[in-house]
């Protein structure tokens, strides 16, 4: 077999492979950082979001999922969903809210927010990571 041809059958086994270890729903991370102080060790994280269709405004799925103390990352795929990938508009967003509850399941003392941009279909199945500060209330 020629070098070149071995070379282009390299690059695509390794194309398809790629295209196979990709997440096959939309889905996405949030990374937060507490810029306030920890008053409880029973403290715990709360983090809320919402995948938005922009047109309508309206929330095509949505969520909340608690989290321990330790944790300052979250992954969330979002399953049993589909839209039309071949779409070009920037018809979607994510937004997200994380908490930090006392024990008390009350007070919040530490929370932040962040917003993705304007996404396509694609972009969705792609990934997107979304970087919250968080602050005193």
């Amino acid at each position: 077999m020629k070098p070149i041809t071995k070379i282009f059958l390299i690059m695509i086994f390794i194309t398809c492979a790629g295209n196979t270890a990709k997440a096959q729903e939309p889905n996405f991370t949030v990374h937060w950082t507490s810029y306030c102080e920890l008053q409880s060790l029973d403290s715990y994280y709360k983090v809320e979001w919402a995948l938005i269709y922009i047109p309508t405004q309206s929330v095509i799925r949505q969520g909340n999922d608690i989290l321990n103390l330790t944790a300052s990352t979250f992954y969330k795929e979002v399953t049993d969903w589909d839209c039309d990938k071949d779409e070009y508009p920037l018809n979607y967003m994510w937004a997200v809210s994380v908490k930090r509850y006392q024990n008390d399941d009350i007070t919040v003392s530490c929370s932040g927010e962040a917003r993705s941009s304007y996404l396509r279909c694609s972009d969705l199945y792609d990934g997107v990571t979304l970087n919250v500060n968080m602050t005193y209330p």
